[in-house]
């Protein structure tokens, strides 16, 4: 078993972010981006939340790095895998199967020498699309 990260002094902004979450069960879908520097307990404030805040939500996280060894959309890339991961007949549905294509490229981009990228509004009509097919809440960090 992992320990989790000490929790220290975030109450203020998990606070903000069970508001933020209440504000979404009322009236649709809310934006809360949680940035920072190394250390500063960012992991450590979406763990809590999620233990405390978020039950019947399929949570699901992404990670960003500040190099520029990351992928492209790599938190996305990340959040999406679990969530056909935890919800595989997701990739069954005819609604999400119409943009199967612009998903995978999502999930294993092409190199530079392999054809031409697919245009960003695709893949992110595609991402909305299998986000919708979901048909629950989801918390995604």
């Amino acid at each position: 078993m992992t320990a989790s990260p000490p929790f220290v002094n975030r109450h203020r902004e998990l606070r903000f972010l069970d508001q933020q979450l209440d504000k979404t069960q009322r009236h649709g879908t809310r934006l809360a981006l949680i940035s920072g520097l190394s250390g500063m307990g960012k992991t450590a404030l979406v763990q809590r939340f999620i233990q405390t805040a978020a039950p019947g939500f399929t949570c699901l996280q992404g990670r960003g790095w500040d190099n520029q060894a990351a992928a492209p959309f790599q938190p996305v890339r990340e959040a999406v895998r679990q969530l056909l991961e935890q919800r595989p007949e997701l990739r069954q549905l005819p609604e999400v199967q119409a943009f199967g294509g612009y998903l995978a490229v999502l999930l294993d981009p092409p190199t530079e020498s392999q054809a031409d990228p697919v245009p960003i509004d695709l893949l992110f009509r595609a991402l909305a699309q299998l986000l919708r097919s979901a048909d629950h809440p989801l918390c995604i960090f």
